[in-house]
């Protein structure tokens, strides 16, 4: 009897002691990551985004410059959890669009495709529709 209930258990405790380390390792490298953010937000002059308070300016420019970011589309899906949180609306991809042009020297019309790509691709590859 005693090893019937270790046999079903094992398994269970195995799978739940990888996704603790897993997720112990994540939390490690989150805190580095947002150490490194935090010193670059006081770094300089920072305001909220219009679009989304809780996020600022400073924090979207240090994803362009240190995750190298070249898309609105790579900030939204990869660079942040926006998007995976249904958080995006069409006035935060045209911000961060203006900030991405800022800080990477883009014509209007860049800044303008750029808001365009971001939308198709939403709708076409995710089904997400921004107003």
């Amino acid at each position: 009897m005693f090893e019937l209930l270790i046999s079903f258990w094992r398994p269970l405790v195995e799978i739940l002691f990888i996704w603790l380390l897993i997720y112990s390792v994540i939390r490690f490298f989150q805190g580095t990551r947002a150490m490194q953010v935090a010193k670059y937000i006081k770094a300089g002059s920072d305001a909220p985004l219009n679009a989304k308070a809780d996020w600022s300016r400073r924090e979207v420019e240090f994803l362009i410059e240190q995750e190298k970011a070249v898309h609105v589309d790579d900030l939204l899906l990869r660079r942040s959890t926006l998007a995976w949180l249904g958080e995006v609306s069409l006035s935060l991809v045209e911000e961060m669009s203006a900030i991405m042009a800022s800080k990477l020297g883009w014509t209007a019309d860049q800044q303008q495709a750029e808001v365009q790509r971001t939308v198709d691709l939403l709708k076409d590859r995710h089904g997400v529709v921004l107003a």
